[in-house]
């Protein structure tokens, strides 16, 4: 018998009763894909098996098992990342600079990757989203199929320090984007980019520097450092968007916030990642 390794449970409305099975879970947000791999197994009525196109009854529990899946990556525990939230379903890390999400090669074992493999050897790492390599702050991470299928919508917010002082409280960056050829990975303004959408709010004035809140509507590679660059005000520290060295010796930006729906406990979650101490210094001063 196969180790189960999650099994959520559902019970049947009475607004419900007759639906096909398959009707039923989609209405709880199950791809037609994510059915497609339930039908072998993992799910159930009653305990008992039971086609997608069979109908349900009022009161009849219904279980989906999540079964383990090995991870692929080098584990390395000698890594350090803290963990902000976790259930049984999802885990934020607060990501330091200098890690990447992903390891760029399967013979690395310095990312974020490997230490969650550390952590989870049965539990492959499906990131829902992902931050550069100095970029530091929460990082949202499924920890089986379902739990990535079922996340519809994640929110984040962003603090960043950027060159020189913006003129607006707070507005919108709308360039489009596109790569820069090349071997390392930029982007620059240009009509024929793709749409970008940069919402910011000033939440203090440095001498020489503004400290600002931002959040996305698109989701664009370097969205927040190719847009600020393109107004005249590079992030601190982001020499390849044209910023200097003298206040930070990175990209002076960091994920603070994330919110999405956990569609499975149905609770909205808010988790927030405390600002890193390169950049709470320069907050404080």
């Amino acid at each position: 018998m196969r180790r189960v390794l999650r099994v959520i449970k559902y019970k049947v409305a009475a607004a419900e009763d007759g639906l096909p099975l398959g009707r039923f879970l989609q209405r709880r947000g199950y791809s037609q894909q994510m059915l497609t791999d339930l039908k072998k197994d993992g799910l159930a009525v009653e305990g008992l098996f039971h086609r997608l196109i069979d109908p349900v009854r009022e009161g009849e529990k219904i279980t989906v098992s999540v079964l383990p899946e090995q991870s692929g990556l080098r584990p390395n525990p000698l890594l350090k990342a803290e963990i902000l939230y976790e259930d049984e379903d999802y885990l934020v890390f607060d990501k330091p600079a200098d890690m990447l999400v992903h390891p760029c090669a399967k013979q690395f074992d310095d990312a974020l990757g490997n230490y969650f493999a550390a952590l989870y050897p049965d539990l492959l790492f499906r990131p829902l989203g992902r931050l550069d390599r100095n970029t530091t702050g929460a990082v949202l991470v499924a920890k089986h199929r379902l739990a990535a299928g079922l996340v519809k919508d994640v929110q984040k917010q962003y603090a960043a320090i950027a060159e020189g002082q913006l003129e607006q409280a707070q507005g919108q960056i709308e360039l489009p984007l596109i790569r820069v050829g090349g071997k390392v990975i930029k982007q620059e303004v240009s009509e024929q980019g793709k749409y970008a959408l940069t919402y910011y709010s000033v939440l203090r004035y440095l001498p020489a520097h503004t400290l600002v809140s931002l959040s996305l509507a698109t989701g664009r590679t370097h969205q927040i450092r190719a847009h600020l660059a393109a107004i005249g005000h590079p992030l601190a520290g982001d020499t390849l968007y044209g910023g200097k060295t003298d206040l930070m010796t990175r990209s002076a930006l960091h994920c603070s916030k994330i919110e999405f729906y956990q569609p499975i406990i149905q609770k909205m979650l808010k988790i927030e990642a405390p600002l890193p101490e390169d950049m709470q210094k320069i907050w404080q001063t």
